[in-house]
């Protein structure tokens, strides 16, 4: 017992950044033409000097509207993000769509092989968090084929409080990891497309309240 306590202390720290690189693909290497930005820490600044080194083209998602966007109470967050964008001076030239149609992000794989079809001299650098980078990973290659994989390249941005180093010495570094890892395994045990995304009417809602919840 004793023997097995020292072996759990003394490989703590090992043990704890396993775990967290579970949750990782990191191809920052790459430095493509294209960038696409979905999330992650300090991303519009990552962005903005892409596009101001390498003058590139940078690509928005535009989500699903939820109920506050369509009652106009916020904006879509492709508008807010270029608003970040053009706080930290990234020409609108340089910055467009994936799609022109709402993208879920489960849909969000296959239309970013829409666009590399389309694009077939080009490669693509996708800007998202760092600890959900491997369930992207597998969501891309369901959609893509060997060749069209390695045309993306994952680039995953640490957050700028906790990383694979020491997430578990933070509430929300733990969290992270916790919700990472229960992302990636309901990913693992689900297979084929995701059903289109539809939202769900008044009616839908005031019929869901009304049912009897007794066997």
């Amino acid at each position: 017992m004793a023997g097995i306590a020292m072996a759990t202390v003394a490989f703590h720290a090992p043990l704890m950044r396993a775990v967290a690189g579970l949750l990782i693909v990191d191809e920052s290497g790459s430095q493509s033409p294209a960038i696409l930005m979905l999330n992650g820490d300090r991303c519009f600044d990552v962005a903005a000097q892409r596009v101001s080194d390498d003058e590139a083209r940078l690509m928005l998602v535009r989500g699903n509207p939820g109920r506050l966007v369509k009652m106009g109470i916020v904006p879509p967050a492709d508008e807010m993000a270029r608003r970040e964008l053009h706080k930290r001076h990234v020409p609108d030239k340089a910055v467009s769509l994936l799609s022109t149609s709402p993208v879920g992000g489960l849909e969000l794989p296959g239309e970013l092989v829409k666009w590399l079809l389309q694009h077939p001299e080009t490669e693509v650098d996708v800007l998202c968090d760092r600890l959900s980078s491997r369930r992207l990973d597998v969501l891309i290659r369901r959609s893509a084929n060997h060749d069209l994989r390695r045309k993306i390249h994952i680039v995953a941005l640490p957050n700028r409080n906790y990383d694979e180093t020491n997430w578990w010495r933070s509430k929300p570094g733990a969290m992270a990891v916790l919700n990472g890892l229960l992302r990636l395994g309901f990913q693992y045990s689900t297979a084929g497309q995701a059903p289109p995304w539809v939202e769900r009417t008044d009616s839908d809602l005031e019929a869901a309240f009304r049912k009897d919840p007794r066997p």
